[in-house]
């Protein structure tokens, strides 16, 4: 199959994604990120940075910290549950958490963190939860590795966003910025 390499690198990390959910499906042991129903999108994210960035294991512990904050400030502010918040509150959260994760390894200052942290769960709004025969793990499989593709597109936004950031302090406050509404 001839494919471009965006598409390959997008499969890829699907396929992360889809190997830690379907290791939650046949009831074997995995990481709750933040729960089980959302336990493939943390380790497809880092192992991917580890593949194609080279980002070493030390690097892991800090980036898994600084996700694993935001985690808790959804969880003690709303709700990590899928039964309570649909995929806002699962796949959503943790979608943040990486996205938290990967501006962290990109050495993004907190305002860029903040930043990816806040369109990875703004893109989750209103996804309900739809279990099929009250399991809520056939939707959550799909949805791990469907939202690795949304996920680096909010950090490829948040690098865009520290460039422009840079070049704006560069500028001195003698040159105002303007800008034109057309």
């Amino acid at each position: 199959m001839d494919e471009s390499p965006e598409t390959r690198e997008n499969r890829i990390v699907s396929a992360y994604a889809f190997a830690v959910s379907e290791q939650n499906a046949a009831a074997g042991a995995i990481v709750t990120a933040p729960t089980c129903g959302a336990s493939g999108v943390m380790p497809a994210a880092l192992l991917y940075m580890q593949q194609k960035k080279h980002v070493s294991d030390e690097q892991i512990p800090r980036a898994l910290a600084v996700g694993g904050l935001i985690g808790n400030l959804v969880k003690q502010n709303a709700s990590i549950s899928a039964a309570k918040c649909g995929c806002q509150g699962e796949v959503g959260t943790a979608c943040s958490m990486a996205s938290a994760a990967l501006a962290d390894l990109s050495d993004m200052g907190i305002d860029q963190i903040e930043y990816a942290t806040e369109v990875a769960l703004e893109h989750h709004l209103r996804l309900t939860c739809d279990p099929i025969n009250g399991l809520v793990q056939i939707p959550c499989i799909e949805r791990n590795a469907v939202w690795q593709k949304s996920l680096c597109k909010h950090w490829a936004a948040s690098e865009i966003t520290r460039g422009m950031i840079k070049s704006l302090r560069r500028q001195s406050i003698s040159s105002p910025i303007r800008v034109s509404m057309v």
